[in-house]
């Protein structure tokens, strides 16, 4: 009984063909990018209470708002072969950076492009 219902299943089987999976294609741009440079301002939570303002150095494309070449941290050289790095607290980056356009993100590591509207230069602020 055990082998007519395990040939009946095969036979089942082998009549239905598997769907192909699809694979994920990668867009190409209609354009050639041209990146201007920006600070990118997020706020990251230290703990569950308290946030603290944060600003990376990174180049975002004018044309569709891509980001790329996030700067995670900056470092200055002490010396002859010492480098220190340097915080990413918004003020203090913004004082080292004075000038660059500042664009405000709500997520650091999941957003890939920025809104062109969403730009604040130091004028508006």
């Amino acid at each position: 009984m055990k082998t007519k219902n395990f040939l009946e299943i095969q036979q089942k089987g082998a009549n239905t063909i598997r769907a192909r999976k699809k694979r994920k294609v990668t867009r190409k741009s209609d354009h050639a990018h041209i990146y201007s440079d920006c600070l990118l301002l997020t706020k990251e939570k230290i703990t569950s209470t308290t946030e603290v303002s944060v600003a990376y150095l990174a180049k975002y494309c004018i044309i569709c708002g891509k980001i790329s070449g996030i700067q995670f941290f900056e470092t200055e050289k002490c010396g002859d072969h010492e480098s220190v790095i340097l915080s990413n607290k918004a003020n203090e980056v913004l004082l080292r950076h004075p000038g660059l356009e500042q664009i405000e993100v709500l997520d650091i590591w999941k957003d890939k492009y920025v809104k062109i509207s969403e730009k604040i230069t130091h004028e508006n602020r």
